[in-house]
């Protein structure tokens, strides 16, 4: 059925996948490229099938290899192996296909090994992608595998992140994707390999000092600057190093990131990564902070507040649109 006609049998792999009890990790090799070929269909629905269709096959799978040649073969076809993309949709199904693998039958070290095949295999797409919406796809998917990193933030990355940020292109909205990006990857064992992008992040903060009502401007200097107080707690050199943005976000009067406009203006995003950089401050910069500010707390209780409201929005809508 899957030779004669993948689109109509699709609809139901998914969940016959799913209900198994098996390591699939051997099938996918005959499995993958019609996954992977179905990912760029023209009909809709189709593709949705294909996306769940290769997550349930990946969450069979416990071998790292099979995983990663399901990678390798999505993003072959992402790249051109069946021919040219041009529509947008098609890339994004390709996209959250590959995403979702996180999710995979893989553990322990073998997950943190497809983070990095996956980092180099997004990175090279990033290189290459020029529309917003896509990219911003690219993007989230790849924080889903940043969040996995071990020991350190994979070179590719490293090395490409300053310069998709200044890309003439690069849109306001693809700098915060690829700044929570960043922000996904950054725990105790990762925050040495971040140091470089320092200069990067600083610019973003800076940026954003000169124009401070702008609010998306803004918004990627919060995100930024979540990062970098991450960053400073690497050692005492590179916190000195950051000195003048500690200074910058502890005071409530002059930080942009504290004012009424902005917290009324920015999206949840902006919000969730203003929690994160209060939240550091408050646990490992306290010394700097100094008698807790009550603009600091009050705008830590908008952005709290501002989540739960949106958290809530989400199940309310899911329980209009789904039938009785």
């Amino acid at each position: 059925a899957m030779l004669r006609s993948p689109e109509i049998a699709l609809s139901a792999v998914g969940s016959i996948l799913a209900s198994m009890s098996l390591d699939l990790s051997v099938y996918v090799s005959d499995l993958s490229k019609t996954f992977s070929t179905n990912l760029r269909s023209k009909d809709d629905n189709t593709r949705e099938d294909a996306i769940e269709a290769t997550l349930a096959l990946g969450r069979q799978c416990s071998d790292q290899s099979a995983v990663e040649s399901l990678l390798e073969s999505i993003f072959g076809v992402l790249n051109g192996s069946e021919g040219k993309i041009s529509l947008n949709t098609m890339k994004v199904s390709l996209l959250t296909a590959a995403g979702g693998l996180t999710e995979s039958g893989v553990t322990g070290g073998g997950v943190a090994n497809l983070a990095v095949v996956a980092t180099k295999l997004y990175v090279k797409f990033l290189e290459v992608e020029a529309h917003e919406g896509t990219l911003v796809t690219a993007l989230e998917m790849l924080a889903n595998w940043a969040a996995k990193y071990s020991n350190q933030i994979p070179e590719q990355f490293i090395s490409w992140f300053p310069k998709g940020m200044a890309l003439k292109t690069t849109t306001s909205g693809v700098r915060s994707a690829y700044l929570v990006c960043l922000a996904c990857s950054l725990h105790t064992n990762t925050l040495s390999s971040a140091v470089p992008l320092i200069p990067s992040l600083s610019k973003v903060v800076d940026n954003a000092v000169k124009q401070s009502a702008q609010v998306a401007i803004v918004s990627e200097a919060v995100h930024a600057a979540a990062c970098l107080v991450k960053i400073a707690g690497v050692d005492l050199a590179t916190e000195q190093s950051l000195a003048e943005l500690l200074t910058l976000v502890v005071d409530t009067e002059k930080c942009m990131f504290y004012q009424e406009k902005f917290l009324a203006g920015a999206g949840a995003a902006a919000h969730q990564s203003l929690t994160s950089l209060i939240t550091t401050l408050l646990i490992s910069h306290m010394d700097k902070v100094g008698s807790i500010p009550t603009p600091m707390m009050r705008s830590l209780a908008i952005c709290i507040m501002s989540s739960v409201q949106c958290l809530f929005c989400q199940k309310t809508c899911r329980s209009t649109l789904t039938p009785d």
